[in-house]
């Protein structure tokens, strides 16, 4: 039997969502237990190494620091990671600015964090008498959080490419300077490199970031790495763009291409690529417009792959196509920004410039395919400028970038980690599979997670991307009566910005957001828990994406879609059928924010985060006196309530929120991020109750921001009710919630894709 009957996504789930109450602030958060120091000790500790710090200033040259701005750092131990630990008094009445931060692992496995300080070396005098002299309760208490003092060093990865592989293109990062320092950083940098050629190329980032990509010898790499406002150098080479080594493998085409009316193909849906360009001239491509090209000629090899990655988004893989003709699904609009043949190195700068200049122009295209990418993994200590970029862009536009993650995964080491920028936060990351016995393998090539803090979980998803020679994607060439042969996640992303971009067309008045949510969710639905997510991700999409709007007969999917306040509470119901035979009940939720991102703040890197936690229980109240007796009363119940009235005459405090059973114990900040993935943009939870222990269940979520402000975090939340012997609980929920609405999809796009 059949178990789909295509009950459609009911999609206004938050008009059943009610104000949550503000939790009462209860005990000392300042608590004494965590300091290692007292404050004559801690004193002690401090003043030792400012005046080691002191001494290595004026020990250092003039060449290697700038004349009013020196970086040090401060370290703190695990304990004081929450945000409500975050010193600042001190720093205030010092005149030192917080310019970023990090975070590193202690000799027994805990997590700590630096603070990146900016300060003159008055400033730092002033510090240090604050330190000998405190006056007010809260520097004592800041004081005694603080754990090391010293002068920043650059971040410096361990190498990360094979012995034979060219190491001289660099990433280099500095520290936010002042407006007025600008000048006298940049003028200091070019004296160290020596450099002042057409192979260095200099952007100014948000807050003043000096970024530098740059070709180094020996003697410039030790000159730069002893300059203080240095905040990282990270190398990079170019991309392995022909996917493996295996270059692209022709054949004779036998397809078709069916060249539609016009009035037909100016309905079709947008799609975006960054890539190598498009042979636009060819007929597959008559839908694409090249619309940026970077100021270089084109190269053969780089077009080639360009034509194949376009050829999967309007075709998908032509060797699962068995009719001759084909038709195209979208229209493109193609970015080249690989270089020539005689410029190969790949530069990051350029890349850049073109991405941010063309994105915001272009509204109507919601979904970018980016296949290309310096070759170099994720490194916690850093943000990359590509990734701060997409994220940033992914944020303020309402579009998604779907990125391979790269082709290292049998690399050493670190090397096998997702390749920038799939460590985006705000977007989709996408590993292979191929075909071997009737089974689907993950690619040993797929670089591999972990992401970054704000999203931990990557890749996010997997899809068909071949291994050569045997299981080949069919991809059409740039010349027309051929076609390629090729593997790679270069090859696997643009399926899914294929899918993804269908599913946009299907209810086009979905955001991003919506779209990734319920994208999410149909892999949550079916994972595994001992799945290794780093390796094979979390999951493969559907063969028929309209699945994701639609659910089997015994669930129903609802989502949820609205705007919460940082410091604000919501109450979500889950809505039930009123009469059901089931003994228990399988809840399934996702929730997608976007966020703007933080990168100099790696390990704080998300702005915005929402926490989730799920309420079983609407009725259920605990009452608690001050030697900590616990009565728990149901507030539906007259008798319980005038109980409940006595006990607040005793002196009796009610819980803010009703009992919920799986309370863990208190988790630190630490084990927050790592068990329910808090500050990460995409996060799912599973529970299954018996229905004897339900009664109106809800899901808080609680919006929260790094930054004292009350911003606005837009949300989408997808939960999945399962209730394995009620075969038409969609429709029993429908009738009893009459205000709650099915999704309707745009059919007349739906027939033509």
């Amino acid at each position: 039997m059949d178990i789909y009957k295509h009950n459609p996504l009911i999609t206004n789930g938050v008009i059943l969502a009610k104000e949550g109450k503000q939790p009462s602030r209860r005990g000392n958060r300042d608590d004494q237990n965590k300091y290692k120091r007292n404050l004559e000790e801690a004193q002690y500790l401090l003043n030792t190494k400012i005046s080691k710090m002191k001494n290595t200033i004026k020990e250092t040259s003039s060449n290697f620091k700038l004349s009013s701005e020196l970086f040090f750092k401060i370290d703190y131990p695990a304990a004081f990671l929450a945000k409500s630990y975050q010193v600042n008094s001190v720093y205030k009445i010092a005149g030192l600015d917080i310019v970023g931060s990090s975070s590193w692992i202690d000799d027994d496995g805990k997590q700590g964090k630096s603070d990146y300080l900016r300060g003159s070396y008055d400033q730092i005098e002033m510090f240090e008498s604050i330190i000998v002299n405190p006056k007010a309760k809260i520097h004592k208490s800041e004081i005694r959080r603080m754990d090391n003092i010293e002068l920043l060093k650059p971040y410096q990865p361990n190498k990360f490419f094979t012995s034979t592989e060219h190491l001289n293109n660099y990433e280099l990062l500095f520290h936010s300077v002042n407006e007025n320092s600008k000048e006298e950083l940049v003028e200091k940098v070019q004296e160290l490199l020596g450099t002042g050629s057409s192979r260095t190329n200099i952007q100014w980032l948000d807050n003043n970031i000096l970024c530098v990509n740059v070709n180094l010898n020996k003697l410039q790499q030790e000159n730069i790495l002893l300059f203080n406002p240095l905040r990282s150098i990270y190398p990079y080479k170019g991309r392995d763009y022909s996917a493996i080594n295996y270059g692209f493998e022709k054949l004779s085409n036998d397809k078709k291409v069916n060249m539609m009316e016009e009035e037909v193909t100016t309905t079709l849906p947008f799609v975006g690529i960054i890539d190598g360009g498009v042979r636009v001239r060819e007929a597959p491509f008559y839908t694409v417009e090249q619309l940026y090209e970077v100021e270089t000629a084109s190269s053969e090899q780089f077009v080639e792959h360009g034509s194949s990655v376009a050829s999967v988004i309007l075709y998908g893989d032509l060797g699962t196509i068995s009719q001759q003709d084909v038709s195209p699904s979208f229209r493109a609009e193609s970015v080249r920004a690989l270089p020539s043949n005689w410029d190969s190195e790949f530069n990051l700068v350029s890349l850049e410039k073109i991405i941010r200049e063309v994105v915001p122009k272009y509204p109507n295209i919601k979904i970018w395919n980016l296949s290309i990418g310096p070759k170099g993994p994720v490194q916690d200590e850093i943000v990359s400028s590509l990734t701060r970029l997409l994220d940033t862009l992914a944020y303020e536009n309402d579009v998604i970038f779907v990125i391979a993650a790269g082709n290292t995964g049998e690399e050493q080491g670190i090397g096998s980690r997702v390749q920038i920028p799939g460590d985006s936060v705000n977007n989709i990351t996408v590993s292979s599979y191929y075909n071997f016995d009737s089974l689907k393998w993950p690619a040993t090539y797929n670089s591999i997670g972990p992401g970054r803090e704000g999203a931990k979980l990557k890749p996010d998803i997997i899809e068909h991307g071949g291994l050569l020679p045997n299981d080949p994607i069919l991809a059409f060439s740039s010349l027309n009566y051929a076609q390629n042969k090729v593997a790679g996640t270069s090859f696997a992303a643009p399926l899914i910005t294929r899918k993804l971009a269908q599913i946009l067309s299907l209810y086009p008045d979905f955001t991003t957001l919506q779209a990734r949510a319920l994208l999410e969710h149909s892999l949550a639905i079916g994972i595994e828990k001992d799945r290794d997510i780093s390796v094979m991700s979390k999951g493969e999409l559907e063969e028929s994406e309209s699945l994701i709007f639609t659910n089997s007969k015994n669930e129903v999917k609802i989502m949820y879609s609205g705007t919460i306040s940082s410091k604000g509470l919501v109450k979500l119901p889950i809505p039930l059928p009123e009469n059901y035979v089931s003994k228990k009940v399988k809840f399934t939720w996702t929730l997608a924010i976007k966020s703007p991102v933080n990168p100099d703040f790696p390990n704080n890197y998300t702005l915005h985060c929402i926490e989730d936690d799920f309420y079983p229980d609407s009725h259920h109240y605990t009452f608690t006196d001050d030697n900590g007796q616990e009565i728990i009363l149901d507030l539906t119940d007259e008798e319980q309530i005038k109980q409940a009235n006595k006990l607040l005459l005793k002196g009796y405090k009610q819980k803010d929120y009703p009992i919920k059973k799986e309370n863990p114990k208190y988790l630190n900040e630490s084990e927050r991020r790592k068990k329910f993935l808090k500050w990460d943009t995409i996060k799912t939870q599973q529970v299954t109750k018996k229905t004897t222990s339900l009664f109106e269940p809800f899901i808080r979520l609680h919006g929260l921001s790094r930054k004292d402000t009350r911003d606005r975090i837009d949300y989408a939340l997808v939960v999945t009710v399962n209730m394995s012997k009620d075969m038409d609980i969609h429709n029993s929920i429908l009738q009893r919630y009459t205000q709650l609405q099915e999704i309707q999809l745009d059919t007349s796009i739906q027939t033509k894709v």
